[in-house]
C-alpha cells in the first residue's frame, strides 16, 4: 500500500489523519455524491482527486470488458429433440429419403417440379393427338362426303387448347395444394420451436 500522505477534505471540511492514494480513491468511489478535496506536501493549493495525476489513474473506470463471442447457430435445429423436416430435407438425398420409415424426410416437396413437368408433357402429348384426330376428321368427312366428321375435326381443333389449358390448370392447382400443406406444416414447426422455450411461472 502507498505511504500515507494524502489530506483529504470532504464538503469543505479536513478529515483527521492522513490516507494513501487507495484509500483516497476508495473514498471517493464510495461517496460519489460527496465533494472532495485533496492535498499532500509539495503541491500549491488543494485540487480535485480527479485532478491529481496519482489519483486519477485509480479512480479511472474499469475498462469495458471484451463483448462475448458470437456462436454460431446449429446447421440444423431440432423440435422435441428430434432433428427438424427442413434439416433433414437439406441433408438427406433422395434414395435416403425414400427408405426413411419414420417419414421425417418427404420425398413429394423434391418431386413437384418433375411432377408438374411430367403432366405439361403429357397434356401436350394430349393436345398434339386431339389436333391430329382433328385434322384427320375434317379429312375424311371431305373424302367421303361426311359432314359430320368435318364438325368433330373443326370442334376438336377448336377445344383442344382450351381442353389443354383446364386440364393444366388442374395439375397445377392440385400440386400447388400440396406444396401449400408442406408449407403449412413447416410454418406449424417453427411456430413450435418459437414456443418452446422455457415459460416463467405465475
Amino acid at each position: 500500500m502507498s505511504q500515507q500522505v494524502w489530506f483529504v477534505a470532504k464538503d469543505g471540511a479536513q478529515l483527521d489523519g492522513t490516507y494513501s492514494a487507495e484509500q483516497v480513491a476508495e473514498m471517493v468511489r464510495g461517496q460519489p455524491g460527496s465533494a472532495f478535496m485533496v492535498w499532500k506536501d509539495g503541491m500549491g493549493s488543494w485540487a480535485e482527486p480527479h485532478a491529481v495525476a496519482e489519483l486519477s489513474s485509480l479512480l479511472a473506470p474499469p475498462a469495458p470488458a471484451a463483448p462475448a463471442p458470437e456462436v454460431a447457430a446449429p446447421a440444423a435445429q431440432t423440435v422435441g429433440g428430434r432433428p427438424s423436416t427442413e434439416g433433414l430435407i437439406k441433408k438427406a438425398g433422395f434414395i435416403r429419403s425414400l427408405f426413411d420409415l419414420r417419414f421425417d424426410s418427404f420425398v413429394t416437396p423434391k418431386l413437384i417440379t418433375v411432377l408438374y413437368v411430367l403432366g405439361m408433357i403429357v397434356v401436350g402429348l394430349a393436345l398434339l393427338a386431339m389436333i391430329v384426330s382433328g385434322f384427320g376428321s375434317i379429312i375424311l368427312g371431305f373424302r367421303i362426303h361426311a359432314w359430320g366428321f368435318t364438325l368433330k375435326g373443326l370442334l376438336l381443333l377448336v377445344l383442344s387448347p382450351v381442353i389443354a389449358i383446364i386440364y393444366l390448370a388442374l395439375i397445377r392447382m392440385w400440386l400447388e395444394l400440396v406444396v401449400v400443406l408442406f408449407k403449412i406444416k413447416e410454418s406449424l414447426e417453427t411456430m413450435a420451436r418459437g414456443g418452446s422455450g422455457p415459460q416463467g411461472g405465475d
